[in-house]
């Protein structure tokens, strides 16, 4: 099953704003949109952030995930 997010971001890619869930309508224009299928993201999504460039959500630096430091 897969997981929709809808998030707006601050000029460092930080999430400020988030709805998510997996059958969700929003009622309001969000910055970026994203499908994922890991629980994980939407159960923590303070752990996360939109690379601007690239336009992907990314893992924050310093964020341990499944035991590995990401730096």
């Amino acid at each position: 099953m897969g997981y929709l997010l809808f998030c707006d971001v601050d000029e460092q890619g930080n999430i400020t704003d988030a709805l998510s869930g997996v059958n969700i309508i929003p009622s309001r224009q969000y910055d970026y949109f994203f499908f994922t299928m890991d629980e994980g993201v939407v159960e923590d999504v303070s752990q996360y952030k939109v690379d601007l460039e690239a336009r992907q959500l990314i893992l924050k630096e310093g964020v341990y995930y499944g035991g590995t430091n990401i730096a």
